[in-house]
Order: C-alpha cells, then sequence, then structure tokens
C-alpha cells in the first residue's frame, strides 16, 4: 500500500469546503457554483488519476538525478531544511514563468479558468503541471534531498496552498501577512484585474515576490477567472483548450521566427501587424458577469451521488494502487476521466452527454466483470459495485425520460 499524503488529506478538503459554504452564507456569500465547483473537483480527480503514471516518470528522473549527480549528502534534518526553502525559491520561478511563458500557461491555465474563489479551486489542476515542473527542481537532487524527502515537502508546499483558496478569511496578523502567503496576498494572483495580473505567484513564502519585484498588496475586490473566459464545464477540454490557442496563433502571426516564438512568449504578446501587445482590460467586481450555462435542477443530485462515488474510486486508486495491474489502472483512468466529461456535457446540454453517460455505466460494467475474472477484488464488492451501477443507471433514465437536455446559456 502507497499512502500518499494529499490523498489521505481528501476528507479534510471536503470538510474544509462544508465549514466554508457554512462561513460564507453567515455573510451573505454566494461563493459556489455547482457545475462550476463540480468542474472544479472533476479537474482535481482526473489530474490526480492521470499524474498517477506521469508521477512515477517525475520521481524516477528525480531519483536519477539525485542518485547519479548528489554533490552532497547531508542528514535527513538537513535535507528538509533545504527542501522547505529550496523547493518553494524554485516553486515560485516555475509559477512565475507559467504565467510568462505561452507553453507553460497552457498547462497551469487549468488553475486559473474558474471564475469563483473557494476551496473547491484549489483542487482545480492541471493534469501536466507537476511533471512540467520535475526539472525546475532538479536542484535540490544536486544538493541532495532524497526523492522521500522532495515528495514530502512537495505535498506540504500543495496542502498549505489550498488553504489559500478562500474569501471567508480577510487579512491574517501583520507579521505573518509580511513572510507567508495568505488569502489575501493569492486572491490577488488570481484576479484578472489589470493591477493584479501576474503578481504574488508565491507557494509558502511571499517574501520571493517582494524580493523580484511581483508582490501587490490586495486592494479593490479581485475579479477571478482568465483574461479571456473559459466558457465550458469540460474538465478533459480544460487541459487542452489553451493548446488550440497556440496553435491559433500560430496561424496567425506572418514570420516563421514569431510561429516558433509564440511557444515561449508572454500570453499576452502579439506582433505589431495583429495589435502588439494585448493589455487586460480594466474590471469591475460589482458589473462583472460570469459565465454559466443552465441545466435541469434534477441533475444536481444526481451528480452529486456520482460524484461520491468517483470519489471513492478515487481514494482507492490513489492509496492502493500497487494492489492493481497497470491495465485495471488504465480502464479506472478512462472510466474516471469519462465520467467527469459527461458531467460537463449535461450541465452544457450536449447531445452527445446521454449517449456517453449511458457508455460508462457499460464500461462500468466490463471493469466489474474484468475484476471478477482476474480476481483482484472480492466478489461482493464487485457485485455491491454492479447493483449501484444498475441503480444509478434507472435513476438518469428516469431524469432525462422528463427533461429536455438541448444546449443552453445564461
Amino acid at each position: 500500500m502507497n499512502l500518499d499524503p494529499v490523498a489521505l488529506a481528501v476528507p479534510f478538503f471536503f470538510v474544509a469546503i462544508f465549514f466554508e459554504v457554512r462561513a460564507a452564507r453567515k455573510r451573505g456569500l454566494k461563493l459556489y457554483r455547482f457545475a462550476d465547483a463540480i468542474t472544479d473537483l472533476s479537474c482535481g480527480t482526473t489530474s490526480e488519476l492521470v499524474r498517477l503514471f506521469l508521477n512515477v516518470l517525475a520521481l524516477a528522473a528525480y531519483a536519477w538525478v539525485h542518485r547519479s549527480f548528489a554533490l552532497v549528502h547531508p542528514p535527513v534534518w538537513a535535507q528538509w531544511l533545504i527542501a522547505l526553502i529550496g523547493l518553494d525559491f524554485f516553486y515560485y520561478w516555475f509559477h512565475r514563468l507559467s504565467h510568462e511563458v505561452n507553453s507553460l500557461w497552457a498547462m497551469h491555465v487549468v488553475h486559473h479558468q474558474s471564475q469563483d474563489y473557494n476551496l473547491a479551486v484549489a483542487l482545480r489542476q492541471s493534469w501536466f503541471q507537476g511533471f512540467a515542473a520535475t526539472p525546475f527542481y532538479f536542484p535540490l537532487a544536486l544538493l541532495g534531498v532524497s526523492p522521500e524527502v522532495f515528495a514530502l515537502n512537495a505535498a506540504v508546499s500543495l496542502l498549505y496552498q489550498f488553504g489559500l483558496h478562500t474569501q471567508v478569511i480577510e487579512k491574517l496578523p501583520r507579521w505573518f501577512e509580511a513572510v507567508f502567503n495568505t488569502p489575501s496576498h493569492h486572491r490577488v494572483h488570481h484576479g484578472i484585474n489589470p493591477e493584479y495580473i501576474d503578481r504574488n505567484h508565491a507557494g509558502i513564502f511571499i517574501v520571493w515576490d517582494k524580493m523580484f519585484g511581483t508582490f501587490e498588496p490586495e486592494g479593490k475586490a479581485p475579479v477571478y477567472g482568465t483574461v479571456k473566459v473559459f466558457e465550458s464545464w469540460n474538465p478533459v477540454w480544460a487541459n487542452f483548450e489553451y493548446w488550440k490557442e497556440i496553435r491559433e496563433r500560430m496561424k496567425k502571426v506572418p514570420r516563421l521566427w514569431q510561429k516558433a516564438w509564440v511557444w515561449l512568449a508572454n500570453p499576452a504578446w502579439l506582433p505589431k501587424e495583429l495589435g502588439g501587445w494585448q493589455h487586460a482590460p480594466p474590471v469591475d467586481a460589482e458589473k462583472f458577469a460570469k459565465w454559466e450555462a443552465t441545466f435541469p435542477n434534477a441533475l444536481k443530485p444526481y451528480i452529486n451521488f456520482q460524484f461520491v462515488l468517483v470519489a471513492a474510486m478515487a481514494g482507492v486508486v490513489f492509496n492502493f494502487h500497487s494492489r492493481f495491474p497497470w491495465s485495471a489502472l488504465a480502464v479506472a483512468v478512462v472510466l474516471g476521466t469519462l465520467t467527469t466529461v459527461t458531467w460537463g456535457g449535461l450541465f452544457e446540454g450536449k447531445s452527445w452527454a446521454r449517449p456517453a453517460e449511458w457508455a460508462r455505466h457499460g464500461l462500468l460494467l466490463l471493469l466489474g466483470v474484468y475484476l471478477l475474472v482476474a480476481g483482484t477484488v472480492a466478489p461482493v464488492w464487485i457485485l455491491a459495485g454492479l447493483l449501484v451501477a444498475a441503480a444509478s443507471g434507472f435513476w438518469f433514465w428516469k431524469i432525462t425520460g422528463k427533461q429536455n437536455f438541448k444546449k443552453s446559456r445564461g
């Protein structure tokens, strides 16, 4: 059994979200929209499923550098100190470049697409960003930080940053705000107000932004999201939409060197003949209208139930993946991803969404049969899973038989 600190923290995430919702209601704040929150959590779930494979490669690469090129071999306590400070320093630079380089922004943009700001947004992560960040941490391997210490410190950083994504905490003590990243600082980072663009890239220590000139204190209320609004609830498309944007820019720019430069250019860059630098327009939080798509209310309890099932499946996969063959894990990844895609399609009223949901139930049946034949899971659990799948399939039939799922946007 390989226990993942982040996976173990998932119950805490949901408890924290529950209390955030309660605290927001007491203040008259509406921080969550159902489809947006489900999409955030879907992005997080699918990213962890995909990274189950990619993390093996990332940690193997880090371990190879450590094993082959480590310059020193400090004691474990020193490794933790080096990792705590060094990882945050290199994270700052990777995070900053992820906002300043198109090919990196194409991965990181997933985390910024939500127009809400809450703890669920913290879980909205890219499939590929963690893998792409690995080379930035190779200096830690050279300094003798073992793969185990590196991985645990990366988890600590991720867990700390989860708590930054909230509006119910206004300001923390002045001394804390001066040294550490806080919800106030990070709200600025997610803002698309012109003065907030590309500011406050810190992970744990805000001192890096102050040292390197990217710090901006929170002033007027931020407007959240991306300058070009992401109009979809599809978590897979969220990971690939900006790659299409890069391809379209390559087609537009006239010169060969410009086509190559698009990959390394700032997302705001365009050549003069296409308008030059694209400055973010001014925005007003009180007047800004968020993108929305209407859907039948009957979908909410159904998708809530399906999400609980997917989250439970993902939790088993994260913590017990060493017990399953890679083929079964691949099927679980496909099944989990297809599930979240169909949610997005149902939210948007896509014509393919209903057949895809039925296909998902069929794939779940095949997975149950496969596990039964392979003897990987006790038959009683497989039978229970198939009964739940049959019940949810009947539930879906009852909903879609009474509702019109034509595409509709608000």
